[in-house]
């Protein structure tokens, strides 16, 4: 079938019903005219793709890859500018399926004809990458008991949607690949599809930040301009979807898109500078999904059931169901509209960079509230052995901030398949979302190396390993590379328990810490304060983790 120019009103057509379905659960219906030309599309044919460019407008897309694909058409439909639109169902069309389109708000996801009403998450679409060297999970939904048949990379996979529609198929494990591919999902079509390692980015603001933001630090925005990588992709949901039960899919304005410099001023900076350096060591494509939101607890950002699991948990669910809205507060809510629609996406890890609303009251509980998170998204993954990057706090000036560093740590420790990356000479003392985030995201992807890959690298520094009393002289030893640099930021206390600036000295793998005055010394603090001096690194510059040798306080 040769292409087509958009119809225009001499050209005729037919009368459909056209079903604008909103996120909200309402709908409306409209009266509209397709061209006579697209209801004669044979039965073995894809029929007409429609977008939407913006709320007002329904236009053509310029998102053509393939020579094969027909030209995309305007429906004359407006969605009520004030919600988002989450779907359009042609619900009459004399002798043939309803059609199911999916929309978005700013560009749609190509949609292609489907008898049957086969569809997929939005996080399947054009230009996405899928996990290399295990196998990949592809699901979504069609009519009860229709048989889907997904096909990609010379494998052909069958399986049937059961009684609720929903349908759920594994490809067998497939090498890392930049050659642009097609997968097709029935009668879906998607392109330039990518095989390589996916990640997973999720947290606070912190996690989020953009690019943009942080133009004050330098080299970034030249990172900006002159960064283009065609393999390396970023998947992001948007802020704020906050859902008081799980969501099974996403904003329609999700879409994956690469590195490129009109779009890397949007991407989130730890992403970026992870995903970058990662796919320059590794050379196979790289995919980021980020889903993370400005502020919120860890408890919002766990599913119910893991809340519910834990004394602290369910005590944290059963003040916040009191709320009257679903926000950034109401237990699981982020879980349920950020995280649970994605999160079966076949990944080699997580990166998690979060902690700051926990700080405070909640400093010392969230060794216990961090691991039931992780141990409730492996499982989500069906990974009980997902590789977990634990991102420690950096400097800032903020209450409770040293104790949930080494929750943090503790956590690290005690945590099987884990890797830890230390920031504490990085912050800002007045701004909670600091700009040096370059150095973070090289030193996640040195921590992935070291854990997920196997390498003699390490983006994590130092750690405390325990101590000895010398006389007047506490003993301190570390795990990790050479001890280098060494200044102030330590103290030492006696009997008394009260903490006073102390000499250290390096002699090996250890620190020997002194106070003249403090002759019977029983306890050492490093850089325990919110923003502390900093001064004890390893042999490549990365710091080591504040520690303390008591357990005074909790």
């Amino acid at each position: 079938m040769r292409s087509r120019s958009p119809p225009t009103s001499a050209e005729g057509g037919s009368q459909v019903e056209i079903a604008l379905v909103y996120a909200d659960g309402t709908s409306e219906t409209r009266a509209v005219t397709i061209p006579d030309y697209f209801t004669d599309i044979p039965a073995n044919k894809p029929a007409f793709c429609y977008v939407v460019r913006d709320l007002a407008k329904w236009g053509p897309t310029n998102k053509m890859r393939e020579p094969n694909h027909h030209n995309i058409h305007a429906l004359d439909v407006a969605p009520d500018a004030n919600r988002e639109l989450a779907s359009i169902k042609v619900t009459k069309k004399p002798g043939r399926s309803h059609l199911l389109f999916w929309a978005a708000t700013g560009v749609l996801a190509g949609a292609a004809e489907n008898p049957g009403n086969t569809h997929l998450p939005r996080i399947f679409s054009d230009g996405m990458i899928l996990q290399r060297d295990q196998p990949v999970p592809i699901w979504g939904w069609a009519d009860p008991g229709e048989e889907v048949r997904v096909e990609f990379a010379g494998q052909t996979k069958s399986v049937k949607a059961d009684a609720a529609g929903k349908w759920t198929t594994m490809l067998d494990p497939l090498p890392a690949s930049a050659t642009p591919r097609d997968l097709h999902v029935s009668r879906i079509t998607l392109h330039d599809v990518l095989v390589g390692d996916v990640f997973q980015v999720s947290g606070q603001s912190n996690a989020a930040s953009s690019m943009d933001s942080c133009k004050r630090f330098p080299g970034t925005t030249d990172d900006i301009k002159n960064t283009t990588l065609p393999s390396v992709r970023i998947f992001a949901v948007p802020w704020g979807q906050f859902h008081a039960t799980p969501q099974e899919d996403v904003p329609a304005t999700c879409v994956w898109d690469s590195l490129r410099p009109e779009k890397n001023a949007s991407y989130s900076a730890i992403a970026f500078y992870f995903a970058r350096s990662l796919h320059q060591h590794l050379n196979v494509p790289i995919g980021i999904v980020r889903a993370s939101h400005a502020g919120g607890m860890a408890q919002i950002k766990m599913p119910k059931e893991a809340l519910l699991s834990y004394e602290a948990g369910r005590k944290f669910y059963e003040s916040g169901i009191k709320r009257t809205k679903v926000d950034g507060g109401y237990p699981s809510s982020d879980w349920n509209g950020a995280i649970a629609p994605v999160i079966r996406y076949g990944k080699r890890g997580i990166v998690w960079y979060q902690g700051e609303h926990n700080a405070g009251t909640g400093s010392f509980g969230y060794r216990e509230t961090l691991p039931v998170l992780i141990r409730s998204w492996r499982e989500s993954c069906g990974n009980p052995e997902m590789p977990f990057l634990i991102v420690q706090l950096p400097a800032h000036e903020a209450q409770g901030w040293p104790m949930l560093r080494e929750s943090q740590l503790v956590v690290f420790r005690q945590t099987k398949n884990a890797g830890f990356v230390l920031t504490i000479d990085h912050g800002e003392k007045d701004n909670i979302h600091p700009a040096d985030k370059k150095p973070i995201g090289e030193r996640l992807a040195l921590e992935a190396r070291r854990l997920i890959y196997g390498e003699k690298v390490t983006g994590c520094g130092p750690l405390y390993d325990g101590f000895t009393v010398d006389g007047a002289n506490m003993i301190v030893r570390f795990t990790g590379g050479a001890l280098k640099k060494i200044g102030g930021g330590f103290t030492i206390a006696g009997e008394d328990r009260k903490f006073v600036p102390a000499t250290a000295v390096i002699r090996g793998n250890t620190v020997v810490v002194s106070n003249s005055d403090v002759l019977k010394p029983v306890a050492v603090r490093y850089a325990w304060e919110s923003w502390p001096t900093v001064s004890l690194f390893d042999e490549h510059g990365i710091p080591a983790s504040p520690f303390r040798t008591d357990d005074w306080e909790k």
